[in-house]
């Protein structure tokens, strides 16, 4: 799964295509598969969210995630490694 942090981070990159926010949706569909499996989310930040990352790994884990997978973005939207 991928969560890039609470409502305000995760809508900023990652909207439906039809400009509707994810947040509640990304929120709830973790919350749920929790209840039935450990759950490894996936949250990216780039330039325009590096300074929420604190509050992300906060947000995350007030969900129940105990494992995150933090990645960066560069300048060009391609995963760094």
């Amino acid at each position: 799964m991928s969560c890039d942090g609470n409502a305000q981070t995760q809508n900023i990159t990652r909207r439906f295509k039809s400009g509707a926010n994810t947040a509640d949706i990304v929120d709830t569909t973790i919350k749920k598969a929790l209840l039935k499996m450990p759950v490894l989310v996936g949250a990216v930040y780039t330039p325009k969210t590096i300074q929420q990352l604190p509050e992300t790994i906060r947000h995350l884990m007030a969900l129940g995630l105990r494992q995150i997978y933090i990645t960066a973005a560069d300048f060009f939207n391609k995963v760094v490694r």
